[in-house]
C-alpha cells in the first residue's frame, strides 16, 4: 500500500534484431501474445486491477483479478535510429525515449471507488533494426524481484515456447502480523490519492547517460574505503552508491552551502530476513526502506566516499538486520520520505542483482537497458552490466550541464584522486 502515491515505474528493453514489418506482424508480435498470455496465467495480478475505497475506511485495497482481465499490449513502429538510442556513455535526450513507454489505460471512478490497471506493455519496432519491448508497471503490484521475475518468464516461454519456470508464490499469511501491518498502513495510506498515470511532464529538459563500474573498481572503491576506516566491512552495493553520491555532490553547478543536508534513500529485499524467511519467488513488495544522511560538504571532500559508505552500510543494516524494523518501518519510512520533498535527495531504483539483461525473448540478450521512470526525480537506475561480469550499470537523467560535470568527475577526476 505504501506504494500507491509513488510514480509509476517505466523499463525499455532495447534488440539488436533486424526485422522487416511483416515478419513482426506475421511471426513476432503474434508468438509474443501467446507467450505473454501464457505467462500471465502464471502472473495474475498483472491483469488484473487495483480496487481503492473512497468510502469505507476499514476497507483496504486490494488486488482484484477475474477471468477474462487483460493487459494493454500496444503495438508500434519508429523511423528512429536505434543505434544512438543503445549507446552507453552517450548523453541523449531524455524525452526520446518516452515514446517507447506504454501508458496505462485510464482509471474507473465511482463515489465509492477507484479501479485502475496495473501494467501495461509496448512493443515497438525499428524496422530492420531492432525492437523495443517497454513494461509500464504500478509499483504497488510488486516490487522489483516481483516484476523481474515477470518479464524473465515472459522472455523464456516466447523463446522456449513453455520450458519449466519457477512459479511465483503469492501466500501471505506467512507474513507474521500481517492483519495488523494492513490495518496500520491503510490509516496513512487512506489520505493519498493513488498514482494513474505518468507524471512527467515534456519536455523534461534532461538528457540520460550510462556509466559502468567494473568488478575490479568496485574492488579498488571497497579497497580505498577500507584502508581510510578499518571498521565493519561495507558491501559493494554501499561502496558503488556512495561512490555516485559523491560524485553527485561534486558535480553540482548550483550553489550549495556545505552544511546543507544531503539524503540517500533505497529499498532492501528482505524475503530472507523475516523469520520464517519467504522464499526468494515471493510475489509483492517485501521491502525495507533506507534513508541515510550527511551534508553536501562531507560528499564533496576527498574521503566522502568513506563517509558515505559508512552512512549508507548502517542505514541498511539497521533496516535489514531488524525484523520488526523491516515489517514496521515501512510506514515511518514512508512518512520520513514524504518529508523530503524539496531536499536534496540521491535516490536508487533497481539493484546490482538484477539481471535486465537476461530477458531473452528468442532475439538474444537486450542491447540496452533504459529505466525510464528516473526522469521523475533525482534517483539513479543500477542493474548488473551486460559486458562486464561483476559489473554494474549506472544510468543517470538530469540536465546536460550536470551531467557532464558528472561524467567529467566520475570517469576521471574522482578516480584519479584515489
Amino acid at each position: 500500500m505504501i506504494w500507491l502515491p509513488y510514480h509509476l515505474m517505466q523499463n525499455l528493453f532495447f534488440y539488436s534484431f533486424p526485422c522487416s514489418e511483416s515478419n513482426f506482424s506475421d511471426t513476432i508480435i503474434p508468438n509474443l501474445k501467446k507467450s505473454l498470455s501464457l505467462t500471465l496465467k502464471h502472473f495474475p495480478p498483472f491483469a488484473g486491477k487495483i480496487i481503492f475505497p473512497l468510502t469505507s475506511p476499514n476497507t483496504p485495497p486490494l488486488s482484484h483479478y477475474i477471468s477474462g482481465d487483460a493487459i494493454s499490449l500496444t503495438i508500434a513502429v519508429s523511423n528512429a535510429d536505434l543505434i544512438p538510442l543503445t549507446e552507453n556513455n552517450l548523453s541523449r535526450d531524455s524525452d526520446q525515449f518516452h515514446h517507447f513507454v506504454p501508458e496505462l489505460p485510464p482509471a474507473t471512478h465511482s463515489p465509492e471507488q477507484i479501479r485502475f490497471a496495473v501494467a501495461a506493455v509496448q512493443v515497438t519496432l525499428f524496422p530492420n533494426q531492432g525492437i523495443c519491448v517497454g513494461f509500464t508497471n504500478h509499483q504497488a503490484i510488486g516490487d522489483g524481484s516481483s516484476t523481474v521475475g515477470f518479464l524473465q518468464t515472459w522472455a523464456l516461454i516466447n523463446k522456449s515456447n513453455g520450458r519449466e519456470f519457477l512459479s511465483p508464490f503469492y501466500e501471505r499469511n506467512i507474513v507474521p502480523n500481517s492483519d495488523k501491518l494492513i490495518q496500520s498502513c491503510w490509516e496513512i495510506i487512506r489520505t493519498y490519492k493513488p498514482t494513474l498515470s505518468s507524471s512527467v511532464s515534456l519536455p523534461t529538459y534532461k538528457t540520460r547517460a550510462t556509466f559502468i563500474l567494473t568488478e575490479a573498481e568496485i574492488q579498488h572503491l571497497k579497497n580505498f574505503v577500507k584502508n581510510k576506516n578499518p571498521g565493519p566491512n561495507v558491501s559493494s552495493f554501499a561502496v558503488i552508491c556512495a561512490y555516485v553520491w559523491t560524485c553527485l555532490a561534486q558535480s553540482t553547478v548550483d550553489d550549495v552551502a556545505d552544511d546543507t543536508p544531503e539524503y540517500f534513500t533505497c529499498t532492501a529485499d528482505c524475503r530472507r530476513r523475516l523469520n520464517p524467511p519467504l522464499p526468494d519467488n515471493y510475489f509483492g513488495n517485501c521491502l525495507g526502506l533506507v534513508q541515510a544522511e550527511s551534508t553536501h560538504g562531507r560528499l564533496k571532500g576527498k574521503e566522502g566516499i568513506v563517509f558515505g559508505a559508512e552512512v549508507i552500510n548502517e542505514a541498511i543494516q539497521k533496516t535489514v538486520n531488524n525484523e520488526r524494523a523491516i515489517l514496521e518501518g515501512s510506514i515511518v519510512g514512508f512518512l520520513e520520505r514524504r518529508k523530503l520533498s524539496g531536499k536534496r535527495v540521491f535516490g536508487v531504483t533497481g539493484s546490482p542483482r538484477f539481471d535486465l539483461y537476461g530477458a531473452d525473448f528468442g532475439w538474444g540478450k537486450p542491447k540496452k537497458f533504459e529505466a525510464v521512470h528516473i526522469d521523475c526525480g533525482g534517483s539513479v537506475s543500477l542493474c548488473k552490466s551486460r559486458e562486464f561480469k561483476g559489473g554494474v550499470e549506472i544510468g543517470l537523467s538530469m540536465k546536460k550541464v550536470e551531467m557532464d560535470a558528472f561524467e567529467a568527475i566520475f570517469n576521471h577526476g574522482f578516480k584519479e584522486a584515489m
